[in-house]
């Protein structure tokens, strides 16, 4: 993505240039990593609800890779946990309170995670859990957690692990559910029967014994102590001797059995559907039997659409059920939907972003799998739809781009708009003079600061100046007509990634760059300029750094990464960032996000596999980073900064500071020593410049603070013996008045330590 011309000096004003060093080895930043001055946030689908626990006033929902959210029963309102926060992992298959209100989830592959209301312990085979795929979580009498894995079943008494599994006598090769008798019996579910455990003896029951099927998927008592399961073909009831089983046949609503639950007045209750699978035309049913008449509930009754996976019944004896789009609370009378905000609706059961775009104005973009979305705010609820291009239906949005003027344009499976916000221009497929801008064969969008749009594709550049379209080839030129990617620099070159080297366009002639010329190899995937003219072309298994004389290339195998980069950028402060795919559900090569600043290589990835699948990557003007993922999208945001330009002078200096990182024309109050000071508003780009005028200010330690943000500040001290610092640069004025100063060196309440 690039700007017009006036947008590339004025981002260019705030890049800071990365001296070419030999590079480190790679850092691993950790599964939820806060790197220095900056952090993340998620943007996820939060509906798919996998499984639920009512405690108090609060309802937790475990999801499918929407991390963990606790709803407030009581208004409605909800807090959503990722891996930022400290999840083992934002795909989650379980949930459970224990005595003391800690609240444990199930991840898929990463462990175990305790949340004591404040911070989160994760466990995980190296701490003794027997697997890491923890499939169901119960709390037994004396507060021992019992937990079904993939592996076998793990018991935690707060200090010791116990583990059972097929070598010491549990007689399954994993555990689906676990539940929790009267008498303090474990029993659980496996795809070879229900298994007793009285702690000593291990007893299986099988379709031999009675059951209905062999795979158990929900398990629980009834309130006479009567032992209800769930399988995929019909339910089964055992009351210690005797197995009854009830299916379609008897009056149950569906054979598949998702979840299991029982009211305060005895009804057993049963989610059924087709679990983990998409789309509409799997219906939302529940079966509710008094022990002799059996009642169904679907969508037509008030039921959210899609699949019940899960339910559970709060002190107050209201239902909750856990389906595909969120979750319905029915209190036997009025049903109820709890909805938490969907970024990136479902489509064949991903969130998939595919492409992703900055402006200059800073809305980011972000093509899916079902249109066109974007945001305009670091607030994630205030991601749109854009009407799906302005055309009906659901169109996927493959590549994205911003042209010199700061028009997005978007390749959909159904051709080339150019899109404004409320609407666009399309092109199609049937581009005046070429053939050659379709999904199948684009492969990038950018823009020069003259204006002009430029299109990379597989058989030859296109060039869009507003009214005429120009391809451009091997003849005229291009090193190669295979063009992998395309980007505009500041000073109106043009940059072609090809299979044969990198070209350059000045406007009038052609350079080419080869192996011959410094670059580590040739076929060239992707290229990115940053706005101080550094140009950065990944070739294979190579970045190479390009200053105007001199390439540098640095091996990627570096940074522990493989050859799947599926994207580049470069952002505000020269920083390159990569984004690699996972290859497939095993994880090799794992995918994640790489930032290199020239010196070292710094890894990001994410517990959970798909997470870690990056599509793509753009920078954009406020020093953030987005990346698209086939669950929806990250962002990297630069923690709020301030400078100052001295730490000392005599009274009646001039202090001028410089800030980064903040919200674009965001206004913000200022103090000195805790006394108002003004107000101060940020540029388009986030930053702020002001001076501090101390003539009327006395010897002492002042800190200058932002009333808004806890965590910006910046301190300086003044000494008659020091020089008296004159009057830089033409900005907004504070006189600092009369005020109490700090006579040493201290701590001033929640912000950093004054030194």
């Amino acid at each position: 993505m690039k700007f017009n011309r006036i947008f590339f000096v004025i981002f260019a004003l705030f890049l800071a240039i990365q001296p070419s060093l030999p590079a480190q080895a790679a850092e691993d930043a950790g599964a939820y990593p806060y790197p220095l001055n900056g952090g993340w946030r998620s943007f996820m689908n939060g509906n798919f609800v996998v499984d639920l626990a009512a405690s108090g006033n609060y309802l937790w929902a475990a999801t499918h890779n929407g991390g963990l959210f606790r709803w407030d029963t009581r208004d409605g309102s909800y807090i959503q946990y990722s891996v930022f926060d400290g999840l083992p992992s934002s795909v989650l298959d379980s949930v459970a309170v224990d005595k003391s209100g800690n609240v444990w989830v199930g991840s898929d592959g990463y462990g175990v995670g305790r949340f004591d209301g404040t911070n989160w312990q994760i466990y995980t085979v190296a701490d003794g859990l027997v697997d890491n795929a923890v499939l169901d979580i119960a709390v037994d009498a004396n507060g021992n957690i019992w937990f079904a894995t993939a592996g076998g079943v793990s018991k935690y008494d707060g200090d010791t692990w116990t583990n059972y599994t097929s070598a010491n006598g549990f007689p399954s090769a994993g555990a689906y559910k676990v539940a929790i008798d009267p008498a303090g019996n474990l029993w659980f579910g496996s795809g070879e029967g229900v298994i007793k455990f009285d702690g000593v003896n291990w007893t299986t029951y099988t379709t031999a014994d009675g059951l209905v099927n062999d795979t158990i998927l929900a398990i629980t008592f009834d309130l006479s102590g009567n032992l209800w399961v769930g399988t995929f073909a019909g339910v089964s009831k055992f009351n210690g001797k005797k197995w009854t089983s009830y299916t379609t046949a008897d009056g149950l609503i569906e054979n598949n059995i998702n979840d299991i639950a029982v009211d305060k007045d005895g009804n057993v209750w049963i989610a059924a559907g087709i679990a983990w699978s998409m789309g509409d035309e799997y219906k939302a049913e529940v079966s509710k039997f008094d022990g002799q008449t059996w009642t169904n509930y679907t969508a037509d009754d008030g039921l959210l659409a899609g699949i019940v996976n899960c339910l559970t019944f709060d002190a107050s004896g209201i239902a909750w059920f856990g389906t595909l789009y969120g979750i319905s609370r029915f209190d036997g009378t009025t049903w109820n939907s709890y909805i938490s905000f969907d970024p990136f609706p479902f489509s064949d059961g991903y969130q998939k972003v595919y492409a992703v775009a900055a402006d200059p104005r800073g809305t980011v973009w972000f093509g899916t799998a079902n249109g066109l979305r974007h945001i305009d705010s670091p607030n994630p609820a205030d991601m749109q739809l854009d009407s799906a291009l302005g055309r009906p239906g659901p169109i996927a949005v493959y590549t994205l781009g911003v042209d010199g003027k700061g028009n997005l344009w978007a390749m959909a499976d159904d051709g080339l708009t150019m899109y404004g916000g409320s609407g666009g221009t399309s092109y199609g497929f049937n581009v005046p003079g070429t053939d050659y801008l379709a999904p199948w064969t684009l492969t990038s969008i950018s823009g020069d600061s003259y204006g002009n749009a430029w299109f990379a594709t597989r058989i030859g550049a296109v060039k869009f100046d507003g009214r005429t379209w120009t391809v451009i080839g091997q003849a005229d030129g291009l090193v190669s007509s295979k063009v992998m990617a395309v980007a505009g620099d500041t000073a109106g070159n043009v940059w072609f990634g090809t299979m044969l080297g990198v070209s350059r366009f000045d406007g009038t002639n052609w350079t080419t760059y080869t192996s011959a010329d410094g670059m580590a190899a040739e076929s060239t995937s992707h290229i990115a300029v940053d706005p101080n003219g550094i140009v950065w072309a990944l070739t294979g298994r190579w970045v190479n750094r390009f200053d105007g004389k001199t390439w540098t290339s640095y091996k990627i195998q570096d940074a522990g990464l493989s050859e799947i980069i599926t994207s580049m950028a470069v952002d505000l402060k020269g920083n390159l960032w990569l984004g690699e795919a996972a290859a497939d559900s095993t994880g090799q090569p794992p995918g994640g996000i790489v930032r290199f600043d020239g010196q070292r290589w710094t890894v990001y990835t994410y517990r959970g596999t798909l997470e870690n699948s990056i599509n793509d990557v753009a920078a954009g003007p406020d020093g953030s980073v987005w990346f698209g993922t086939d669950w929806g999208a990250r962002e990297f945001y630069p923690l709020p900064q301030l400078a100052i330009n001295a730490s000392n002078g005599a009274p009646g200096s001039y202090f001028n500071l410089a800030g980064s990182g903040f919200q674009s024309g965001q206004t913000l109050s200022l103090s000195i020593n805790n006394v108002p000071l003004g107000e101060v508003s940020t540029s388009l780009i986030g930053t702020l410049n002001l001076s501090l005028d101390t003539q009327n200010a006395a010897d002492g330690y002042y800190i200058l603070t932002i009333d808004d943000l806890p965590g910006p500040s910046a301190s300086f001290q003044l000494d008659a013996a020091a020089d008296t610092l004159p009057r830089q640069g033409d900005y907004q004025i504070f006189n600092i008045p009369e005020t109490p100063v700090y006579t040493r060196r201290g701590y001033v309440p929640l912000l950093r330590k004054y030194t």
